[in-house]
């Protein structure tokens, strides 16, 4: 581990630790059937958020969205931590991302805590999909330091901390491997049924993997805390599987160069500098991480949004393969309802296209107009009440 982690220097009682939730869990989508009030409701509501990540181009592109002065002003969103994790790239670089997206988002406000530079039980490494450091492997001039923004608090303790000070109240939005929640169960087992949401980018529900056959990379690069994971959901996991992302919510290359990569914004070509490695030649461009912190601002951006389920998914139970190690990591969903239990994950099996382009464009495009019109504004309420000021002192 990155920091130590021994149980006993948790100062969470026995009083803490068996905190009920204060109310259900998105109480108006089980009264309202309608995308429209749905949205409504959490547009207007003050969410706080973790954001469990590997950083990743993908996982950066979810950080600028969620971090965007739109996402706070129209959803509500007030991000309270930036956990890191080792999956896209080791720990060390995963921070240093983290630090550069958070330095261009104008959001190096939010701690960003060091956790888990390993799996559970393997030897995962990474695949360096996005370059040596996870990242494009570009010059990042002036790149804030780490030993000056990173926080001392270990990320899983500073999740339980947060999850447990707050009860009810923090959605989870976890892009990377499950390593950190996983460890953060093990210390705390309320500490799932505390959250308010969990949402999950990973898996492959219908066989269709990107690492191997039946295999996605987060479960696959941890299975054994994917699996602690699922287990203990103590209500459905927002699952966005691989499949959704590849197969049923297609965004083409052609979109992402031609329309989004020439936009002149600080966070759009950050992006384009972090995923200049990417494979381009595909007629199809993939950024499953963004798709994740879409529902998390969107619930209305799911095509099974009109359901009254608690995500807005397909409810079904699931286990996670730990006891093979050629197929670590599948997900086998019990569809036929074999087994009798409990859905403990709902999956999100597609997106609406039109609301991803538009949320993208406007969340990391448009939030850059909407900076400088607050600034020019602030500078005019400035210079006016000086003048005012100053009128009143000659009176």
């Amino acid at each position: 581990m990155a920091s130590n982690l021994n149980s006993s220097r948790i100062n969470i009682g026995r009083k803490d630790s068996q905190r009920k939730i204060k109310g259900q869990f998105f109480p108006s989508e089980h009264n309202e059937g309608s995308i429209i009030e749905n949205d409504h409701h959490e547009r207007h509501a003050h969410r706080k958020v973790i954001i469990d990540v590997d950083p990743g181009a993908d996982d950066g592109m979810a950080i600028l969205l969620m971090t965007s002065k739109l996402a706070k002003r129209e959803r509500g969103i007030n991000v309270i931590a930036i956990t890191c994790v080792s999956g896209n790239t080791g720990i060390d670089n995963a921070v240093a991302n983290t630090l550069k997206v958070l330095k261009t988002a104008g959001r190096l406000d939010i701690p960003v805590y060091k956790g888990a530079n390993r799996p559970l039980l393997r030897n995962s490494t990474s695949d360096n999909f996005f370059g040596q450091d996870g990242f494009g492997d570009f010059y990042y001039e002036d790149a804030p330091k780490p030993k000056k923004y990173l926080q001392k608090e270990h990320a899983v303790l500073a999740m339980i901390r947060l999850v447990s000070q707050y009860p009810g109240e923090v959605t989870l939005l976890a892009t990377g491997p499950l390593t950190n929640v996983a460890l953060a169960l093990k210390l705390y087992p309320n500490f799932i049924k505390d959250l308010k949401r969990l949402v999950v980018l990973g898996g492959s529900v219908n066989g269709v993997g990107n690492v191997k056959p039946a295999l996605e990379f987060n479960f696959y690069f941890d299975p054994e805390a994917a699996n602690i994971v699922l287990s203990a959901a103590t209500k459905p996991i927002c699952l966005v599987p691989w499949e959704t992302v590849k197969d049923r919510t297609r965004i083409s290359m052609d979109w992402r160069q031609n329309i989004m990569g020439p936009i002149q914004s600080p966070r759009i070509q950050l992006l384009n500098k972090a995923e200049r490695i990417y494979n381009k030649t595909d007629d199809q461009w993939i950024n499953a991480d963004s798709f994740a912190a879409l529902l998390v601002l969107r619930r209305d951006s799911s095509t099974l949004a009109h359901t009254k389920t608690f995500c807005g998914g397909n409810p079904q139970y699931a286990e996670v393969v730990v006891d093979c190690d050629k197929i670590g990591g599948a997900v086998i969903v019990d569809y036929a309802n074999n087994l009798k239990k409990k859905p403990n994950i709902e999956i999100i099996e597609a997106f609406h296209p039109k609301i991803y382009k538009e949320t993208v464009l406007r969340y990391l495009a448009k939030a850059e107009e909407f900076e400088k019109l607050f600034f020019l504004l602030f500078l005019l309420i400035t210079f006016t009440l000086k003048m005012l000021s100053t009128q009143w002192i000659h009176k």
